[in-house]
């Protein structure tokens, strides 16, 4: 995909749903919802959450691949060429779980052409925005904050922020 293309599905997602460098406030509108979720081992998820989560509203979407890009854009010194890291995958198990061994991308999102989803991943958590239209996709024990607190017992009062942002709690 050209930077361009990319550029502004990012720019789309980032406008609709979630902007990660607006740390904590990073969820967009009250059309919106969300949840966090710990990196599993080596691995952001299993297959079971995958398929709970990603599959179901790639399916919803009825769409059969994915978007991945970076949050952000590489600059490289050498050549002073600007780069966003990018692929699509498939919208099943096997070629995600491929992707996500083979990938040198620091945090990215993964969505669809729907833009009406957005999972954003980096190297400890990664979280599921999504419009509130869909929210019967979403299993409500995703949904469940004090879950949320309880995965992160180590967090800051800024993490803590996020969280409740990510969560929509006043």
């Amino acid at each position: 995909m050209t930077l361009d293309k990319i550029n502004e599905l990012v720019e789309s997602i980032n406008n609709a749903l979630i902007q990660p460098s607006n740390f904590p406030e990073v969820r967009i509108g009250a059309n919106t919802l969300g949840f966090i979720k710990r990196k599993e081992g080596d691995h952001w998820m299993s297959q079971d959450v995958f398929e709970k989560t990603i599959h179901k509203l790639a399916n919803y979407s009825e769409v059969n691949e994915l978007i991945v890009a970076e949050d952000f854009e590489r600059v490289y010194k050498s050549s002073g060429k600007t780069v966003r890291l990018n692929d699509i995958v498939s919208r099943n198990w096997r070629d995600f779980s491929q992707f996500s061994e083979k990938n040198e991308m620091i945090s990215f999102y993964v969505f669809d052409n729907s833009l009406s989803w957005c999972g954003w991943f980096n190297d400890s958590y990664w979280c599921l925005v999504y419009e509130s239209s869909i929210r019967d996709t979403i299993e409500a024990s995703f949904l469940n904050v004090d879950k949320a607190f309880q995965a992160f017992p180590e967090a800051d009062q800024q993490f803590k922020s996020f969280i409740n942002n990510l969560y929509d709690v006043s």
